[in-house]
Order: C-alpha cells, then sequence, then structure tokens
C-alpha cells in the first residue's frame, strides 16, 4: 500500500515531547510506517495559541531545526524536500520525503519578509488560519474574511512557490483564497477538511468550495478527526467512507486525498496511528472500490499535485 498524507502535527510533538522521529509514542513514526511500500508526509509546524505571533515564529525555527536533527539520524528512511525533484529522487530511492508547512500563518506577524524566510527554510505549504483571528484574517469559527495583509500573503505564496492552505479558514476566507487563486490560476489545498454537508462543523468544507478546489486542480484531504467526521460523540470507519463518498459525488476522483491531523487530533474507533490506515483502504476494497480509485485517493492524487506544483 502507498499513502501521501497532507497534514500531520508530529513534528511539533517530537520537540514538545521530547520524542524521536524514528520510534515513539506518537501516530506517525518511521518505524510505524515501515508496512508501506511507499510514504510521503507533510509535516506542519503548529504554533499554540499560548505563544504570540512573535514567540510562534520564534518557536517554528526550534520545531524545524528539531526535526531536521531527527532526519539526520534517519537520512538511509527519510529526507526533507523542497521540490518536486527531491520528490522523486527520495520516492526511487525507497525513502520518506517529508514535506514542510507551516499551520498558522498568523506568525508572520504582518511581515511578508518572513514569509520568505520560511521559504528559504523549506516551507511549501501555509495553513493560512487556525483559529480566532489574526493578522492573516478570521478563522472558522469566525465570520471574518482574509485582512488586506492576508490577501497580500496569498499572492505572494503564488509568487514565491507557496501552496495557500485553506483548512481552518472561515467560509468567507476560504472564498477570497479560491478567488485569488483563480486570478491568478494557481491551485490550492485544503489539506485536512472533511464535508461540511455530510457534518456541518465550522472546520469542514462546504460543497461549493470543494467543487471551486476540484476545478482548480487541487487537492482536499480525508481528516481523521472525529468531532469532524461526525456529529456523534465518536467515530469510525463508516463515517470516514461517508465523507470520501460525499467529495467522489462532486466529482472529486482526482482531488480527493488523505489529511489525516494524526498527532494533531484524537482518532477515530479502530485506529492508533499510521499503521492503521490501511484499514480506509481494505474498507473501500470490500465496497468495490477500484483498486486505481484507492490508490488515488491513498496516494496518486497528492503524488502527481506535487509533482506538478511543488
Amino acid at each position: 500500500m502507498k499513502l501521501f498524507d497532507l497534514h500531520c502535527d508530529t513534528a511539533t510533538r517530537l520537540l514538545n515531547e521530547t520524542q524521536e522521529l524514528y520510534d515513539n509514542s506518537l501516530h506517525v513514526s518511521l518505524k510505524r510506517a515501515e508496512y508501506l511500500d511507499s510514504y510521503a508526509q507533510v509535516m506542519a509546524v503548529w504554533t499554540n495559541r499560548r505563544f504570540s505571533d512573535a514567540e510562534g515564529y520564534k518557536r517554528f525555527f526550534e520545531v524545524v531545526d528539531n526535526l531536521k536533527k531527527e532526519v539526520d539520524k534517519n537520512t538511509t528512511q527519510a529526507l526533507l524536500v523542497n521540490n518536486s525533484n527531491e520528490l522523486l529522487s527520495c520516492l526511487n530511492d525507497n525513502k520518506i520525503p517529508l514535506i514542510l508547512a507551516v499551520e498558522d500563518a498568523r506568525i508572520l506577524e504582518n511581515d511578508l519578509k518572513r514569509l520568505q524566510v520560511l521559504h528559504s527554510y523549506g516551507v511549501r505549504i501555509l495553513t493560512l488560519n487556525w483559529y480566532g483571528e489574526t493578522c492573516i484574517g478570521g478563522g472558522h469559527n469566525t465570520n471574518v474574511g482574509l485582512t488586506d495583509f492576508g490577501i497580500s500573503v496569498v499572492k505572494n505564496c503564488f509568487e514565491f512557490g507557496i501552496i495557500p492552505d485553506i483548512s481552518h479558514c472561515s467560509f468567507e476566507g476560504a472564498k477570497m483564497t479560491l478567488d485569488l487563486a483563480k486570478e491568478y490560476k494557481k491551485p490550492i489545498i485544503a489539506s485536512h477538511s472533511d464535508s461540511y454537508s455530510v457534518n456541518p462543523h465550522t472546520r469542514n468544507l462546504q460543497d461549493e468550495d470543494f467543487k471551486r478546489i476540484n476545478e482548480i486542480h487541487g487537492l482536499v484531504g480525508i481528516n481523521l478527526c472525529p468531532e469532524h467526521l461526525s456529529s456523534k460523540s465518536s467515530a469510525n470507519i463508516f463515517d470516514i467512507l461517508n465523507h470520501i463518498e460525499h467529495y467522489l459525488s462532486l466529482g472529486g476522483e482526482n482531488t480527493i486525498a488523505m489529511g489525516g491531523d494524526l498527532d494533531g487530533t484524537n482518532l477515530p474507533d479502530g485506529f492508533s496511528g499510521v499503521e492503521d490506515i490501511y484499514k480506509i483502504a481494505d474498507e473501500m476494497q470490500k465496497l468495490n472500490y477500484s483498486e486505481e480509485l484507492i490508490n488515488k485517493i491513498m496516494y496518486k492524487n497528492a503524488f502527481d499535485f506535487f509533482k506538478s506544483n511543488f
């Protein structure tokens, strides 16, 4: 089985909990992923709200420096990659490519020069919001769109080669980002966003926004957070499939990917970490999904996207 996952918070937890990348008690480790035939992982650096914007910016470098040290211990298995050539080379060598992302662009703190610094440090995905109102705009719990600075950030992302990510954006912020993507003729992603029609949680993606991401050849990652999957007190594999089925009904065969939010959330019943992701593919197989479609959702859609846009 192959897996290309668009979002995990493992890098931040490695530093916070003094754990190692190869083997740990988290959702993601190199050891737990050894069963996968091919695996690529976006590593997001999340800033806890207890940190100010300035403290969060400083914390970013601490998290990434620690991750680089961990990768340096395991270069036979994983590498941080900065472009599609490095991605392909890494996969061809049967190594795990790790792609850096920032979750919550408020750490830019109204300074566009910081965006260039993040790019030079290897950041290729920028999740614009996380919660509340920031210098970028409003998170999913608000009705606030992008600020003027937020608009400038998205425009500069397109110019620098950073992919804007609307997971956690307000509905208005998501629509404004999609408008900019259309203007610049660039794709964006929702790295870990389930369907609002299946479960009306503010963190989930509205159908119209999914269709627009589909039209511009972006990606939408299925999030394993139970409260996003279901309004019930828990979630299971069938809730995951409900979101996949709905996105497929919207024409998303080439848009759906995995964005599990591992190490950033609790997991559905029957899931302990990356070692259980195969269960999703197995269940799709039981439902007579074609091998081609299963591979697209689990791996190929994301692989094709990054091959062209990274």
